[in-house]
């Protein structure tokens, strides 16, 4: 019997139970920094889709293919529950919900 299956590959967690955005923002330009930083940094921003690149170009040792064409991939799970602590932009000045809509366009944007 042939089971058939997709799977939605998750890149990173908001969690620090795992690799979390605030290990992106401490590894990438030091601790003491908001985790916030994770989605408007532009040296995190860019060592992020690094990490994506090499993902998706990674070859299934299965059937050779590239993570990108493997149809057995369903969907890319950019952030596993993205999003800013309470008030955090609205304490910056900036519009609620903004901040991260932005990152998520421009690095599902990266990946298609």
């Amino acid at each position: 019997m042939r089971l058939s299956f997709c799977l939605v590959c998750v890149v990173c967690y908001l969690s620090c139970h795992f690799v979390g955005i605030q290990e992106w923002v401490d590894q990438g330009i030091g601790p003491g920094n908001d985790a916030e930083l994770f989605y408007t940094n532009p040296t995190l921003r860019s060592a992020y889709k690094d990490w994506i690149k090499h993902l998706i170009t990674r070859n299934n040792t299965l059937t050779g293919q590239r993570y990108i064409d493997d149809p057995t991939i369903l969907a890319w799970e950019l952030l596993n529950e993205p999003r800013a602590a309470d008030n955090y932009e609205k304490n910056q000045g900036l519009v609620p919900g903004k901040m991260v809509c932005d990152w998520v366009w421009d690095v599902a944007a990266y990946i298609k």
